[in-house]
């Protein structure tokens, strides 16, 4: 019996529970111990009854006074209940529809409850809780549900297994010792059953190292794997590209004509190309990629421009058409919002070869759209694309070049780790002209300041954002978009124009509001992060962010970027009612932080990487531990694979 034998050999899991387990994705007994724990209870944590905090999951010890016969209630339901007492008071233990649940307990007998504490007519009362002997210390692991299967019995099966098991570890006792990690028996054991916080944490610092290794390897293999494939090698054109940069409304920054050079040599060099363009947002990657587009066309080859949303698809086009269509180069837009008509005109040119660069949304890559020579294929704000809606893209073209565009500040350490399969071009500098944001922390006790100065923008001829974190109320207090905007209309802004948007309009609606707010009738959006991959509006100039504690700080500066996109003067306001102080902290070092680069880094030491690699969708590995992948630990990985040779698992 290995990890690869099927669930049901392990003792203890008949064919009944082996289908529940089937149906959870749990095939085999290495699937059963990678099941890791949601969460924890923490028996060495434990209240008494009288400061026992209410609306949260509690530890309680104390002694079970009474028993309480069942008690039918309507919809067939009925409740069981007991008393039980400490020495600071007594408390109401209750359970549904399971009349027979304290039978095994003793009155007189100390046990320890576990479940939500709530205030009920001045009395504590748990509900539904789990009872464990009073001796019972560490932590209990909580599991993701598997239906017909309860959490005693997930335990029970994963302790046979790491029983029955015996798990190799492909890291030496010296490098255990030299990169302070446990060993992978340990940290498989710790992982579901540590005795305490430490043990817990050295786990699953083991474990995300495992899958840092394991992912890198992975990117290695790819990477060598496309180097040697054969691409559509391209000649260098220096008449049609000096042409283009004399058309260009503005001088290129250092770092654009950098990136346009490591393009070209890609494009004309033996291998296809798969590079990465990072820069901040309105740092000129489309300038980068409409050059890539032109080198493309004066070899005969068509481009394909793909962006994750209508509104940055229209943008694109709009960008793009300007600047290529004075060399001669025919550009399209393939969208969901045209008519059939002329989306069947427009799919029947682009096969035909008639248009030379398509740009459009995931409308590209419908079995419909056919290329006559597609040579290169761009994607614009590459996380909101999984790996196979990019490959489907790319299989209309063979092997095409291949160009990602993410305004997601990476550092370098991280880019290297997380887009080891791409060579990776930074834009470092703005375009002149550009102002910096003047960005502020403030608390919601300036709420009336902050108005007062978004209406002397909007008085000024300007507009503005507002962002919340949620699209309906909800039982938080957080702010939400509907409702703040209704808020606004009928108080402090009202009979300006205000409109919405968030993720649960249509495309077409989405395409009129913003529309409206990019053609100055609208005066303040109210939105979600929606925005933050999204047009650009000169014309706004100031962007209040409410409950800013809840965004990554990363996030929080691709939100910042919506502003400061012309030459007047911008703001950003990032607002929170609850002023910690790590919160103070991370909010002071972004309004003092221009650099995206600067902050992802801020973000990567203080937080891990788990906002980084929450957008990695690479199709074959999941970073179940992304919190506790640090800077640190990526280079001790990128040490051990120096050192080891990358030795297999």
């Amino acid at each position: 019996m290995d990890r690869l034998s099927p669930i049901n050999l392990l003792p203890g899991i008949g064919p009944k529970r082996a289908i529940s387990y089937n149906a959870a994705g749990i095939d085999t007994i290495g699937g059963l111990l990678e099941y890791y724990p949601r969460d924890y209870i923490n028996l060495n944590l434990r209240y008494d009854i009288l400061q026992c905090p209410v609306e949260e999951n509690v530890c309680i010890s104390a002694m079970l006074t009474k028993k309480i016969p069942a008690v039918r209630l309507r919809n067939k339901l009925n409740i069981t209940k007991a008393v039980i007492e400490d020495e600071t008071g007594k408390a109401d233990v209750s359970v549904f529809n399971m009349p027979t649940f304290f039978d095994k307990l003793e009155v007189g007998e100390s046990y320890i409850f576990y479940g939500r504490a709530k205030s009920f007519g001045g009395r504590l009362q748990v509900s539904n809780p789990r009872v464990f002997d009073k001796d019972t210390t560490g932590f209990i692991p909580v599991y993701p549900s598997v239906s017909g299967v309860t959490q005693d019995r997930i335990i029970e099966n994963i302790k046979t297994a790491l029983s029955r098991i015996t798990i190799n570890d492909f890291i030496d006792e010296q490098s255990l010792a030299e990169f302070n990690l446990i060993g992978l028996s340990d940290a498989v054991n710790r992982i579901h059953f540590p005795s305490d916080k430490e043990e817990n944490e050295a786990a699953k610092r083991r474990l995300a190292f495992n899958e840092v290794y394991v992912y890198r390897k992975k990117l290695a293999e790819i990477k060598a794997e496309f180097k040697t494939a054969a691409g559509r090698k391209m000649k260098k054109d220096a008449k049609i590209m000096e042409k283009f940069f004399g058309l260009l409304p503005f001088e290129l920054t250092a770092s654009q004509k950098k990136a346009i050079s490591e393009v070209t040599a890609d494009l004309t060099g033996d291998s296809p190309m798969n590079r990465m363009l990072c820069g901040d947002v309105g740092s000129g990657k489309t300038a980068v990629a409409a050059a890539a587009c032109v080198l493309c066309y004066a070899n005969g080859y068509q481009s394909a421009f793909m962006a994750p949303t209508e509104i940055l698809a229209r943008q694109h086009f709009s960008t793009l058409e300007k600047l290529l269509t004075p060399l001669g180069i025919k550009t399209a837009c393939v969208i969901g919002a045209l008519s059939a008509r002329e989306h069947r005109e427009t799919l029947e040119k682009i096969a035909a070869g008639e248009i030379h660069v398509a740009i459009g949304t995931h409308a590209l890559i419908a079995d419909k759209a056919e290329f006559c020579s597609l040579a290169l294929v761009i994607t614009d704000e590459q996380h909101r694309f999984g790996v196979r809606q990019r490959e489907k893209l790319a299989d209309k073209g063979g092997n095409p070049h291949r160009l990602i565009m993410s305004a997601t500040p990476i550092p370098r350490t991280m880019a290297m780790m997380l887009y080891g399969d791409l060579d990776i071009s930074n834009l470092t500098d703005m375009p002149s002209g550009r102002k910096p944001i003047e960005t502020f922390a403030v608390t919601d006790k300036l709420r009336d300041r902050a108005y007062s100065f978004i209406k002397e923008q909007i008085e000024a001829g300007r507009q503005a954002y507002i962002v919340c974190a949620r699209i309906d109320e909800n039982e938080d207090d957080y702010n939400s978009v509907e409702s703040y905007a209704e808020n606004l209309r009928n108080g402090s802004f009202a009979g300006y124009n205000i409109g919405t948007l968030h993720g649960r309009l249509t495309a077409e609606q989405s395409a009129e509001i913003m529309g409206n707010f990019i053609n100055g009738k609208t005066q303040i959006l109210v939105s979600t992060t929606v925005i933050e991959v999204g047009v650009d509006v000169p014309n706004a100039t100031v962007i209040l962010i409410e409950d800013a504690e809840l965004f990554g700080l990363s996030q929080l500066h691709q939100l910042r970027g919506r502003v400061g996109r012309s030459v007047y003067q911008s703001y950003c306001i990032l607002m929170t009612a609850n002023p910690t102080a790590e919160v103070r902290e991370r909010l002071k070092y972004l309004s003092e932080t221009a650099s995206g680069v600067d902050i992802a880094m801020y973000d990567l030491e203080k937080r891990g990487a788990g906002d980084f690699l929450g957008t990695r969708q690479s199709g074959f590995n999941q970073f179940r531990f992304a919190s506790y992948i640090t800077l640190e630990l990526l280079k001790d990985v990128d040490k051990y694979i120096e050192k080891s040779g990358g030795c297999d698992e």
